[in-house]
């Protein structure tokens, strides 16, 4: 297709006389090339060219993201890149056998007559996946490399919008502010008051009763979740932990052969260097992680809301995340550059923000479940083809794949 683009603006070709300037065979794979400039709106149904979108592939300094511009906004590929966000965890050839069965299902020829046959089905779904590879959308498994900024702007925002998820995000910036206060370094802080206010991520209090909050929302409770959001509004909301980050352990320096008194004074050496104004917020990291007891995930959590505007935490889930979202953190600082880039871009408030919505994209709970549904819906439709469930006799039966993509877009 590059290779006729090319030939179109050299003026080797005129896609509108093709036919007159090609034989048989070269006419073939020419309309194909052809077709393809139309999809990506190169080329209008009368074959005409949008000189506009030619001026800009010939002026751009790199051709292959004016492409996947395109490629992004063809109705079909949209649909084509919810669906791979399903398939994640899904063998590589699952994830063409779905695609061809969804190309089959509901892509109709220029008159919107008949559907796709098998053997078209997948070339065109090989041509795509090729291409998809080729501008770095997906990578050699077909799973998702990159997301437009703009549509990750729009998810975020309603992610914010999200009851739970608002629950979350004020309740961690309730945590920090108290956590900021109690680590302020004018009182010593005590191994047991560290292992239950800071080390664990915690528990709510409601009604004498411990909650698990991270409960709430795979149970959509949302009783339970209107009374603590009553509570943190008024600022009564009794929490006990970090409510950020998770540890391995339940008490801080388990592997460590040291008395209660040695821990604790690792403690406070902790919180001397936290409330330092003489150090960066990664020269603290750096001189936390020193501290025997002390690894980059609390570190740099407890920087993090000590300086929630400059710094983020550096954990699995917020390293998984980013490179979901097709960056490559391979260091702390590199980390660091990347997510500062995502916050302004997502216009965040701030890092602890951000990191819940990092922390959701990795667990992302809601589409694994939806996941496992869609691949047994298309192995429940290749079981019965014979009975017209494709859609090829009773058009009707199209459906529940229809509604499955739509469940896909109103997860975001």
């Amino acid at each position: 297709m590059i290779t006729f683009l090319e030939e179109v603006i050299n003026e080797i070709f005129d896609p509108k006389r093709l036919s007159e300037q090609t034989d048989s065979n070269l006419y073939r794979i020419k309309s194909r090339a052809r077709q393809d400039l139309r999809l990506l709106g190169f080329l209008n149904d009368e074959n005409e060219k949008n000189e506009t979108l030619f001026h800009e592939y010939i002026n751009s300094e790199d051709k292959y993201e004016v492409i996947k511009k395109q490629m992004v906004k063809h109705p079909y590929n949209k649909t084509v890149l919810e669906v791979l966000k399903l398939l994640s965890s899904v063998d590589k050839n699952e994830k063409k056998a779905i695609l061809v069965e969804l190309g089959k299902l509901i892509v109709r020829n220029s008159r919107g007559e008949n559907l796709m046959v098998d053997s078209v089905a997948k070339e065109r779904t090989t041509n795509l996946l090729n291409w998809l590879k080729a501008v770095g959308i997906v990578d050699d498994e077909w799973n998702l490399i990159q997301q437009n900024p703009e549509n990750e702007l729009l998810n975020f925002n309603d992610f914010k919008q999200n009851i739970f998820h608002s629950f979350f995000i004020k309740l961690r910036k309730y945590r920090a502010n108290q956590l900021k206060e109690l680590l302020n370094g004018k009182n010593k802080i005590s191994l047991q008051q560290f292992n239950e206010e800071v080390w664990n991520i915690g528990y709510a209090v409601l009604n004498d009763s411990k909650v698990n909050v991270f409960n709430l929302i795979h149970n959509k409770d949302f009783d339970t979740l209107k009374k603590l959001n009553e509570q943190l509004e008024k600022k009564e909301l009794i929490y006990s932990g970090n409510s950020i980050w998770g540890t391995a352990t339940r008490v801080f320096g388990a592997q460590l052969k040291l008395t209660d008194q040695e821990k604790e004074q690792l403690i406070n050496n902790a919180v001397e260097i936290l409330n330092r104004t003489d150090l960066t917020p990664l020269e603290k990291v750096k001189n936390l992680v020193d501290i025997k007891g002390f690894g980059e995930n609390i570190a740099t959590g407890l920087v993090m809301v000590f300086h929630p505007d400059e710094f983020a935490i550096y954990n699995s889930q917020s390293i998984k995340a980013l490179k979901k979202l097709g960056f490559s953190p391979d260091t702390l600082e590199a980390f660091q550059k990347d997510i500062a880039h995502l916050k302004e871009t997502l216009h965040a408030a701030d890092f602890i923000e951000l990191d819940w919505y990092l922390y959701w994209i990795n667990q992302n709970e809601e589409r694994k479940s939806l996941k496992y549904w869609w691949v047994n819906q298309v192995k429940h439709i290749k079981r019965k083809k014979k009975a017209a469930i494709c859609g090829r006799q009773n058009k009707q039966k199209v459906g529940p794949f229809l509604h499955i993509i739509e469940i896909s877009f109103m997860q975001k």
